[in-house]
């Protein structure tokens, strides 16, 4: 699986499968191509790059990730859960980063 983000500032909550192949996403993508556990949480990858393009362009309110299979076998575990779906399958983010010198840790929970 590929993740992405949507490429705009403050993108609204996507609507549709439509809406959501229609969207710009990011150059910047990090491949997630290991076994994933279903009904556990499960770490990806760094997506410091996909962040790092967004800041780059943008002073972003709202970023949104993007999860699109790149072909994956048909039997692999592939989906994420929206927060509205149900808050305690929500996706959670870790964020570290260094502003004014010193290094700063924020943690978004669900």
């Amino acid at each position: 699986t590929k993740i992405f983000a949507d490429d705009q500032a403050a993108p609204a909550a996507i609507t549709s499968r439509a809406d959501y192949t229609g969207r710009t996403v990011t150059t910047a993508a990090i491949d997630w191509d290991f076994l994933i556990t279903g009904g556990a949480w499960n770490n990806s990858p760094s997506i410091n790059t996909i962040i790092q393009e967004l800041a780059d362009s943008y002073d972003p309110t709202t970023i949104q990730i993007l999860h699109k299979d790149d072909g994956s076998l048909n039997n692999s575990y592939n989906y994420c859960r929206t927060y509205d779906h149900d808050t305690t399958l929500a996706p959670k983010i870790h964020v570290e980063y260094t502003a004014g010198g010193a290094a700063r840790r924020v943690f978004a929970v669900s």
